[in-house]
């Protein structure tokens, strides 16, 4: 798969007359950076739709709207914030803001209601997985009726919004 569009994308470029690797180079960089932001214009507006979905649901809209699939992406402690696909890299921003802005000794249940839909928990569970696994989350299970997410020793490491490479 990557051969051939590695081999249609250098013939795109002889044929506009980037013959040499350094000008492939400059237009590969250029295509990476124009869909880097046609992806943060679509992270947006899953935002913005995530976020009107909870406002049908907090009204007691009757139309159930449905969202596609998405399929879910293998994530483990060895995969660095800068490799996170960008919807896990979203969802683990969204679920530190939640708990910045909320307060630490949530339960999954709680996060996961409040950052995505029901059809999104088992990614969202991924993304708690992940930064726990990096320690930036951590189960607390003492002296509640249900274990509860904290705050880990790797809280100042988390992934934000600001932080657009993943660094």
């Amino acid at each position: 798969m990557f051969e051939q569009f590695m081999a249609d994308f250098i013939a795109k470029c002889v044929a506009d007359g980037q013959n040499t690797p350094a000008k492939m180079c400059e237009c590969a960089e250029a295509e990476a950076s124009l869909l880097e932001k046609r992806i943060r214009g679509i992270e947006a507006l899953r935002t913005e739709q995530s976020y009107l979905r909870t406002i049908i649901r907090k009204l007691g809209g009757s139309k159930q709207i449905r969202r596609s699939k998405i399929p879910t992406v293998r994530v483990d402690a060895s995969v660095s914030e800068a490799d996170l696909d960008p919807y896990t890299r979203k969802l683990c921003v969204d679920i530190c803001s939640y708990l910045e802005n909320f307060g630490d000794k949530k339960t999954a249940r709680d996060v996961m209601d409040s950052v995505a839909s029901i059809n999104e928990h088992s990614s969202v569970y991924l993304a708690i997985k992940w930064l726990a696994d990096k320690g930036i989350l951590k189960r607390d299970e003492s002296s509640y009726d249900h274990p509860v997410i904290i705050r880990g020793d790797n809280w100042e490491k988390r992934p934000r919004q600001n932080d657009e490479d993943g660094k």
